[in-house]
């Protein structure tokens, strides 16, 4: 009998497990043929943020209920944005050739949330133009996760300076006394976010 199976989101099994994902996931599955039921004609996705009547007819999907004329094994969400925190319960079917409804199976994933940054200075906080700068923070991530692809940037006086984006020191020789300068880290852990860090005068 054919079946649903291997569902992932954003490349990660979630029908055993819960992975944690972006807000607009990208669901696969494989249609599991068999010689009377070689290949898949439409499918149906039901996703919820309750899980009552998961995995049968009655499941209900307030958050997205589709039905799409396709052989395709994959969807793209890009409804309203999902609440970060929330874990989502899904179930996906399928008819084949013969117009045989498949039995749902079901799936289920969390959005995850925004990192943040705690515990940032700039020192010294009283710098001469003979002085190094560094940017010191402490990157947290409720998820669990480790930092990835944090982006740095520093401005002089308003003015981005991309000589030095991604650096965790200015060094001497970028600054003048009378200038004002300031930073910003940009997270790329699943999400994007920014901190700007209070500006300090050299002096």
């Amino acid at each position: 009998m054919a079946q649903i199976g291997n569902i992932k989101v954003n490349g990660l099994a979630a029908e055993t497990s819960v992975p944690v994902v972006a807000p607009q996931p990208y669901i696969t599955w494989t249609f599991e043929g068999d010689a009377g039921s070689p290949a898949q004609v439409t499918y149906s996705i039901r996703i919820s943020s309750e899980s009552t009547n998961w995995g049968n007819s009655l499941f209900s999907g307030t958050v997205l209920s589709i039905d799409v004329d396709s052989s395709e094994s994959s969807y793209h969400y890009e409804g309203f944005q999902l609440s970060r925190g929330v874990t989502y319960y899904g179930q996906v079917s399928a008819t084949d050739i013969d117009e045989d409804s498949l039995v749902w199976t079901k799936f289920s994933f969390t959005v995850n949330r925004l990192p943040f940054v705690t515990g940032y200075s700039l020192s010294p906080s009283s710098p001469t133009s003979s002085d190094h700068v560094d940017l010191i923070y402490t990157f947290q991530d409720t998820d669990g996760h480790s930092q990835g692809g944090s982006l740095i940037r520093w401005f002089k006086n308003n003015l981005p300076m991309t000589d030095y984006d991604n650096l965790c020191t200015l060094p001497s020789s970028a600054t003048n006394p009378g200038d004002y300068w300031s930073t910003k880290i940009m997270g790329l852990n699943l999400a994007l976010w920014w901190k700007l860090l209070p500006s300090l005068l050299i002096l």
